[in-house]
């Protein structure tokens, strides 16, 4: 047989590429932004004076997770009291997520029990607004933003606020809340929304939505973010309350989502009290750090006692006692950091789920 022969170049291999002219440019891996020198040290920031409000929602078990019914008590005092006195306790309720019977049970539950029994948007109104916030107070729960955007009459993404700075608006300060949901709460136009943003599986931003950047933002104690700063190997209110040893602990319910019954009004109760009791425990654990100016709503991590350590010692951060360290070099610095990792399982793709509370 004859051999194959070679083949020959074709005529694409024989066309010189297209001149390109190529210009070079520095690139840039990360930047550092000297920020806007402050007028001066922060307000020193005092305990809220108002009562404290403990709630808990129970929902339906499908994709909406809808509030059926929840538990909240009311006590008297400033946070750090023994105890503090019960001023009201409670049930509210959303009637359209419950049956004919559930309503009447209810009914009937809150006058054996001498409790109040209110739709969702009235205990909103009545004891979120005017009994606790009008008073600064202080909202308390575990797993606190899930259970505050049950009572959501809508939401919608965080939007910036503005703020006058010298004579011009500034739209940079309420970065915190980039990403995060803003939830209406009332149909009063008067009263503010709610804004909530997830940093992680255990901390959140939560503040009442304030116009030109004046007002009252409210006080939020999510349990679950304070036992975690506080204690170690607790995450659900169950563990909490056993590694704090209250009087009350997390009972067991039957399934979540049937026919509502007795006992489980009872469960939901006994959770609003196990709430206020582990909170009232982790009080005195924050105490013992002897740290008058740490506030529990102010702790979000461990990181935010150690903080306040130095700040109790007098050690200040790096960037006030070296103020005359170059930017351009701190520029160079940070521009030499690589780290992070970031894994997407489901990309770019719509999906049904479901929130795990």
């Amino acid at each position: 047989m004859q051999a194959d022969r070679p083949m020959k170049a074709t005529a694409i291999m024989d066309l010189e590429p297209p001149a390109v002219e190529i210009e070079p440019i520095d690139i840039r891996l990360r930047a550092y932004l000297a920020g806007r020198l402050k007028a001066g040290p922060k307000p020193k920031q005092t305990e809220p004076p108002g009562p404290v409000l403990t709630f808990d929602c129970e929902t339906r078990t499908d994709t909406s997770q809808r509030l059926r019914f929840g538990a909240f008590r009311l006590d008297e005092g400033a946070i750090r009291t023994e105890g503090g006195t019960l001023l009201d306790e409670g049930l509210f309720y959303d009637e359209e997520a419950l049956s004919n019977t559930e309503l009447e049970l209810l009914r009937t539950y809150a006058a054996e029990h001498g409790l109040r029994l209110l739709p969702f948007e009235d205990f909103t109104e009545e004891v979120l607004f005017k009994r606790c916030y009008d008073l600064s107070g202080t909202i308390v729960g575990f797993n606190l933003p899930f259970d505050l955007s049950r009572l959501a009459l809508s939401v919608s993404p965080s939007r910036s606020t503005s703020k006058d700075v010298n004579g011009k608006k500034d739209r940079t300060f309420d970065r915190r809340f980039k990403g995060g949901f803003t939830f209406t709460l009332s149909r009063d136009r008067n009263r503010p929304n709610l804004r909530i943003r997830h940093v992680d599986r255990r901390r959140a931003f939560i503040q009442f939505h304030l116009e030109h950047g004046s007002g009252y933002p409210g006080y939020f104690v999510d349990v679950k973010t304070l036992a975690a700063a506080l204690l170690t190997g607790a995450s659900s209110l169950g563990s909490v309350a056993k590694l704090l040893k209250t009087e009350t602990q997390k009972s067991v319910a039957e399934a979540h989502g049937a026919l509502l019954t007795p006992e489980y009004i009872d469960y939901a109760r006994n959770d609003v009290r196990c709430t206020w009791e582990c909170y009232q425990a982790l009080l005195d654990r924050l105490a013992e750090h002897e740290l008058p100016d740490l506030r529990p709503m102010d702790v979000f991590s461990e990181a935010s006692i150690g903080k306040a350590y130095l700040r109790a010692m007098g050690i200040k951060p790096w960037r006030q006692t070296e103020t005359v360290f170059s930017p351009e070099l701190i520029g160079v610095i940070m521009s030499s950091y690589y780290g992070g990792r970031t894994e997407v399982r489901i990309r770019r793709a719509v999906r049904e789920v479901i929130y795990a509370d």
